[in-house]
């Protein structure tokens, strides 16, 4: 890998299937709606920290999100 990114996105791609099917669990999506409403401004405040203690993970998100073909909001709250 030439970057974290492109590390994340390798990982992505060759995961991508085991991803997509995990997010698609019941307690994946029961944690999705959470954090789409009521927890909202937790998983907001959650991201904004741990990006400014640890840029270099956001882009590796990026990256597997890129490579699973799933938003990076999956990726966060799988993290």
């Amino acid at each position: 890998a030439t970057s974290l990114f492109d590390a994340g996105l390798q990982q992505g791609r060759m995961a991508g299937t085991r991803i997509r099917g995990w997010l698609s669990t019941p307690e994946m999506k029961g944690l999705r709606n959470y954090t789409d409403r009521d927890g909202a401004a937790g998983f907001a405040q959650l991201k904004r920290d741990n990006a400014a203690t640890f840029p270099q993970l956001v882009r590796e998100l990026e990256g597997v999100a890129s490579g699973a073909g799933v938003p990076p909001d999956d990726i966060w709250r799988a993290t």
